[in-house]
């Protein structure tokens, strides 16, 4: 098995940080991409833990998405279009290893990371299988809702936003 930090350009020149695991044997293999959730990263609990289960059986590509840990970019200019060409950088990223059957993909999403694999899945047919864990539906409704235009102003000010339970 390899498990190797690599790093990926996205839009805007900005650089996505991701650890590749690969299985021990040679072969082709299906593929998952992880994406996490908002202030989350590509080293969470449940990425790691599920890519311990697949780690023998398939490429696994977990990556931070821009503003988070190691990846370039502001968190506070994230949007869910970046979160997207982060996610579709990736998997073309993953398509390319040599080890991948490309025609054996899935997204694993969790949070924002679901929105954006709920996207890319529905722009990309080769994309077989999705998995979304609590999964951003509508960004509208969020809008509305707790994210008013005031907050988004103060969360952008301030570098963060506090949500009441």
């Amino acid at each position: 098995m390899g498990k190797h930090r690599v790093f990926i350009e996205s839009t805007n020149d900005i650089r996505i940080a991701g650890v590749l695991t690969t299985p021990s044997k040679a072969g082709k293999y299906p593929a998952v991409l992880f994406l996490h959730g908002f202030l989350s990263s590509k080293e969470s609990k449940k990425t790691h833990t599920i890519i311990e289960h697949l780690k023998e059986n398939v490429v696994c590509l977990a990556i931070d998405f821009r503003g988070h840990r190691e990846s370039g970019g502001n968190i506070q200019e994230i949007t869910l279009t970046g979160c997207l060409d982060d996610a579709k950088v990736a998997i073309n990223f993953l398509c390319d290893q040599p080890e991948v059957d490309y025609t054996q993909l899935a997204v694993y999403g969790s949070s924002l990371g679901g929105a954006a694999a709920l996207h890319l899945a529905a722009e990309n047919p080769d994309i077989k299988a999705l998995v979304l864990l609590a999964a951003v539906g509508d960004f509208k409704d969020l809008h509305t809702g707790e994210f008013s235009n005031e907050n988004v102003i103060k969360w952008q000010e301030d570098g963060f936003t506090m949500f009441d339970n």
